[in-house]
Order: C-alpha cells, then sequence, then structure tokens
C-alpha cells in the first residue's frame, strides 16, 4: 500500500521544497531593458528578420492559400449537389 505525501505550505512565495535553489532577479524601475549591446541587437535583428518576418509571411500566404482551396471545393461542392 503506498501512502502519499501532504506538504502544508506556510509561505508559498519562499517555500521550497526541491534541492534545487533559484534566486529570481529583482526587477524594479531602474532596470535597463534598452539593447545598447551589439550582440543583444544583432540578436534582435537575427530573430525578428530572420526568423520571425518569413514564418509570419509563410504563414499568410498558408493560409490564403489554404482559404481559397476551401472555398472552391465548397462552391464545387454545392454545385455538384444541385
Amino acid at each position: 500500500m503506498s501512502y502519499m505525501r501532504v506538504y502544508y505550505y506556510e509561505n508559498e512565495l519562499e517555500d521550497e521544497f526541491s534541492s534545487t535553489s533559484i534566486k529570481a532577479k529583482k526587477i524594479d524601475a531602474d532596470y535597463d531593458y534598452s539593447m545598447d549591446s551589439a550582440g543583444r541587437r544583432f540578436l534582435h535583428f537575427f530573430w525578428y528578420k530572420i526568423i520571425a518576418k518569413p514564418i509570419r509571411a509563410w504563414k499568410a500566404v498558408y493560409e490564403e492559400t489554404y482559404k481559397k482551396k476551401l472555398t472552391y471545393t465548397c462552391e464545387e461542392q454545392a454545385a455538384s449537389n444541385e
């Protein structure tokens, strides 16, 4: 017979039962969100211009093609039913 363990939390935000201890960064009003470094600017350019925009363009073309095929198929089916 197996027994279930029940854990009671006293402080949900700070109680940790795992063996790892993760320290969260404090992000306040003084946190710097700017992309001053060349590496961050390059990564932004790479992910946005090289990866995200082509995927978005491909998705738009795919959806438009799929909708045209679906509309054509429905009209063709309606004409054949008459």
